[in-house]
């Protein structure tokens, strides 16, 4: 595959793909088949090419109210990216700083232009963007920062859709006795949450730096734009009044002067996630009765969520295979894990290249060979000590995403090395 890929945002439309390689040199399939780039075509795919083409033609601006803000938090370290300061390995916190970082300093290029995305499938047929950061399926920064060029009338829908979205980007309680947060809840509820919340909600917005509420929300950047969208609707609808009006009368209020109550012009993307795509589609097309309520293919009164299904199957099998050990073996096997955890410890606390770390390592190595006959059996014990369920969803989530898109043992095990300090859980 050539990696010939315009990696710069254009202030103008890119010229649309009318072939498998655009004019600018990149390739429409991240794919070192070459026969599925000479098969693909407008006449043969034009579905293929409709869906980057329309893309294609969706400007960008930087929302400023959010812009103002994040430079503010990053400057004073605040706990809106607490997913960074809360990072214990070094060299993540670095990666995602770095991240943000590059996700403001690409903002300020732009600030006051409009600008656009080329796009590309990757083998699997997922479309991306072709530059990095500050798009659309970016980080939670990056989504929040964004607003689309072209305005519309919100609507009452779209109403419906903006408080929805406030709802499930902050994710935390409902107030509900089944204690489910407000992302897992009802949309009609999440809608009804937000209204019964509008004051502190406009007050995020009014006073960020003062309120700072708004830092606890799941998404916070994603959830602080939703709210300035949110006052400048309540704004727009107050405007026509020279006196208070009280917000629960303001639609008849405003239908009495012979206004739209919902003729607001927004751009901002409230963005609806998928209940993992790949499964999704492979529910759909086999019409699997089973994982169709945890996939969201049927009507429920909650959202399903297979990650959390299989998370209490796998631990449900973990705890059977732990019934089947032997007291002695279990009791060998915890004193192993404790004696390499604490081994662990040592060699994260030693010197980077220092010779303290360097017999560290040889001694966890020959640590391992004497006593592989437990490392082999080990296993169903040391998972066993994840009981957190959300810490349990959170490990196998990645496995579970990728696995209808061609993930094998080899990879997925590779997975829980890789993600192992991203999860923020101490045992790992």
């Amino acid at each position: 595959f050539p990696v010939t890929i315009a990696s710069e945002r254009a202030e103008v439309p890119y010229a649309l793909w009318k072939a498998a390689r655009h004019e600018t040199g990149a390739w429409l399939v991240k794919t070192g088949n070459k026969d599925v780039l000479d098969k693909l075509s407008v006449d043969t795919h034009p579905i293929v090419f409709d869906c980057v083409n329309k893309a294609q033609q969706v400007g960008w601006r930087i929302n400023k109210d959010v812009y103002d803000i994040h430079l503010w938090a990053l400057r004073n370290k605040t706990d809106a990216f607490a997913d960074i300061w809360e990072l214990q390995n070094p060299e993540a916190k670095a990666t995602k700083l770095r991240e943000a970082k590059a996700i403001g300093s690409i903002a300020k290029r732009f600030l006051d232009k409009h600008f656009y995305h080329l796009y590309y499938y990757d083998f699997r047929g997922r479309k991306y963007p072709a530059t990095a950061y500050l798009h659309e399926q970016g980080s939670d920064l990056a989504r929040g920062l964004l607003l689309r060029v072209d305005e519309k009338s919100i609507g009452k829908e779209g109403f419906f859709w903006l408080l929805v979205s406030i709802a499930s980007n902050w994710a935390g309680d409902a107030g509900r006795e089944d204690g489910a947060k407000t992302d897992k809840i009802p949309l009609k509820d999440r809608y009804l949450w937000s209204l019964d919340n509008e004051e502190i909600l406009l007050s995020y917005a009014e006073k960020p730096k003062v309120n700072q509420g708004w830092m606890k929300a799941d998404k916070p950047w994603q959830f602080l734009a939703a709210c300035f969208e949110f006052k400048k609707f309540r704004d727009w609808q107050t405007s026509f009044f020279d006196d208070y009006v009280d917000v629960a009368l303001i639609d008849q209020s405003l239908e009495a002067l012979g206004v739209d109550p919902y003729d607001f012009s927004s751009s901002l993307e409230c963005y609806i996630d998928g209940s993992n795509n790949g499964s999704q589609h492979l529910s759909a097309l086999t019409r699997d009765e089973i994982t169709a309520p945890h996939v969201n293919l049927v009507p429920l009164d909650l959202p399903g969520d297979l990650y959390k299904y299989v998370a209490d199957h796998v631990w449900d099998r973990l705890a059977t295979q732990l019934k089947s050990m032997s007291p002695h073996i279990v009791k060998s096997c915890e004193t192993f894990i404790d004696n390499l955890i604490e081994l662990k410890k040592q060699i994260h606390l030693a010197e980077p290249k220092s010779d303290r770390r360097k017999e560290l390592i040889d001694e966890i190595l020959k640590f391992k060979n004497t006593y592989q006959n437990l490392l082999d059996v080990a296993a169903p014990v040391y998972w066993s000590r994840v009981v957190d369920l959300k810490h349990r969803r959170r490990v196998v989530k990645r496995n579970v995403m990728t696995l209808p898109y061609g993930g094998t043992a080899y990879g997925l095990g590779q997975q829980q090395i890789d993600d192992a300090r991203k999860h923020g859980i101490d045992l790992l």
